[in-house]
């Protein structure tokens, strides 16, 4: 998304929404909210929700739901809960800028794919040239994603390189 993004920033304001609980629809998060402030009816909004979230979402959740984390469980009304639940399906950020080079991972650009037989991983515009890993414009989620491709490409071109270098 940071390519995007970054394209997007240089016209205008972006803002992004998130789900922050992908596994639980709103009906399912709703039921889910029920049962935590009926078992933790006594204690404080702010100290009951990390069983659904990482403690350090609770704050900007509850202050995006405009909930009082010193609120105890059994003192949210109906409208809050729902407002809780769409907080936590639809959360609305402001995108400030991206983190820079510095901690930048590479995962869109390079050379073009046209370029490249990918039987070998040869140029197609030098022959004595094999290119591989994350020097290819294949756009890819960050992770292993980056890893594989760079091993693919890279026993692909090795086998072919090896096979002209013996004959």
């Amino acid at each position: 998304m940071s390519k995007d993004i970054g394209e997007l920033l240089e016209n205008d304001k972006v803002k992004i929404s998130l789900d922050i609980l992908t596994e639980l629809d709103n009906g399912m998060l709703n039921s889910k909210l029920q049962e935590i402030f009926k078992k933790e009816c006594n204690k404080k909004i702010k100290n009951s929700l990390d069983s659904l979230t990482s403690s350090s979402l609770v704050a900007p959740v509850l202050e995006a739901s405009k909930i009082d984390p010193e609120k105890k469980c059994n003192g949210v009304t109906r409208e809050e809960r729902i407002k809780l639940v769409d907080t936590f399906k639809n959360m609305n950020m402001n995108v400030l800028g991206l983190l820079g080079a510095d901690k930048a991972i590479v995962t869109s650009g390079g050379v073009l794919l046209k370029e490249v037989n990918f039987k070998t991983m040869q140029s197609k515009l030098y022959s004595n040239l094999y290119l591989v890993g994350d020097i290819l414009n294949i756009d890819r989620p960050s992770g292993g994603y980056s890893l594989q491709l760079c091993w693919t490409t890279g026993f692909v071109a090795g086998t072919h390189a090896s096979k002209s270098i013996s004959s």
